[in-house]
């Protein structure tokens, strides 16, 4: 399978196949999902909790990857960006062997991909979300805070260049980013 539409559409299905009725017991509700050549996007709900299936086939983003995000708020940019965090960082957290493994599971080799490979993968992500985002699902979000707070505090809001008289730029902080820095980086 080197189609990435193909790759798309096979990741978008068994991730639902895998998920749906696994997320639906802890009152999550799929909300969003579409597929292209260049990736594939799949939301869960649960009140202001969600969790995001990606990924990225663009041909210009090489590697190919996928992800899953696990996040409380607006699920939309720029919030998303900030008040959430990845599955792959809660097991970095509590598992340094995990985590090494766990970098060949959300990897996509397109050119020798099948879709055993992907239902591997896939049932392998559930794994680590039973084990690693337990308290998530579970709205223990504890330990998903201090995560993120982490991962934020050290990060930058966005810069904009703003055009000088003198033909020069000024650089300053985006007034919003710097709002949601703050706001979950507590």
């Amino acid at each position: 399978m080197q189609n990435r539409k193909d790759i798309s559409k096979a990741f978008e299905i068994t991730i639902m196949n895998e998920f749906d009725g696994y997320l639906k017991t802890f009152q999550f509700k799929k909300i969003d999902h579409h597929t292209d050549d260049d990736g594939f996007l799949i939301d869960y709900r649960n009140g202001n909790r969600y969790f995001r299936f990606s990924g990225q086939l663009h041909q210009r983003d090489f590697p190919f990857w996928f992800s899953l995000i696990l996040g409380e708020g607006e699920s939309t940019f720029p919030e998303s960006d900030w008040n959430a965090i990845s599955l792959i960082l809660m097991i970095k957290s509590l598992s340094a062997d995990d985590f090494s493994k766990s970098n060949e599971v959300f990897s996509i080799d397109a050119l020798h991909i099948t879709t055993s490979d992907i239902v591997l993968k896939i049932k392998a992500v559930r794994e680590y979300l039973e084990k690693y985002g337990a308290s998530f699902i579970n709205n223990d979000m504890g330990h998903f805070r201090r995560l993120r707070s982490e991962q934020n505090k050290n990060r930058e809001p966005y810069k904009i260049m703003i055009p000088q008289k003198d033909g020069t730029y000024k650089t300053e902080y985006e007034r919003h980013s710097s709002e949601l820095r703050e706001k979950y980086s507590v």
